[in-house]
């Protein structure tokens, strides 16, 4: 149980920290693809990209914390926070400059996608232009 406050905090930044990325790049954080039909799906579907991260956070707050009184049955206490709060601090610049590059690739797919659909209307119209004579 007690490892599902931790958790659920780093999330929790990680989420906001991605959040923001999104709204900055003008992409609505609501539509995800894993997560689909999902409040903040698109920010889902970045968390769980970046999910091995948040992991490793959390495996290494439990190592820092033990013998200290960072986590109690009904949460995590103030020292707690500051702990897992630094140590995401200390990662964001990294955990920023993932999220950019998953944003890049998300335009890059767009814009690869915009393209080939370009070619198949303009393949259409080629096609549909050769067949006109032969209807008069």
């Amino acid at each position: 149980k007690e490892h599902h406050f931790v958790h659920n905090i780093v999330s929790g930044l990680f989420r906001e920290m991605i959040i923001s990325r999104l709204n900055k790049a003008g992409l609505d954080p609501h539509l995800g693809v894993l997560h689909r039909r999902r409040n903040f799906g698109l920010a889902l579907d970045i968390c769980h990209m970046l999910g091995p991260e948040e992991d490793i956070q959390c495996i290494q707050f439990f190592k820092a914390a033990k013998g200290k009184e960072y986590v109690t049955p009904l949460g995590v206490t103030s020292e707690g926070m500051k702990d897992i709060v630094l140590r995401f601090e200390n990662r964001l610049k990294t955990m920023i400059s993932l999220t950019e590059q998953i944003i890049d690739d998300i335009f890059e797919a767009m814009r690869e996608l915009e393209a080939r659909a370009n070619v198949r209307i303009q393949a259409k119209e080629k096609q549909n232009e050769s067949q006109l004579p032969c209807l008069l």
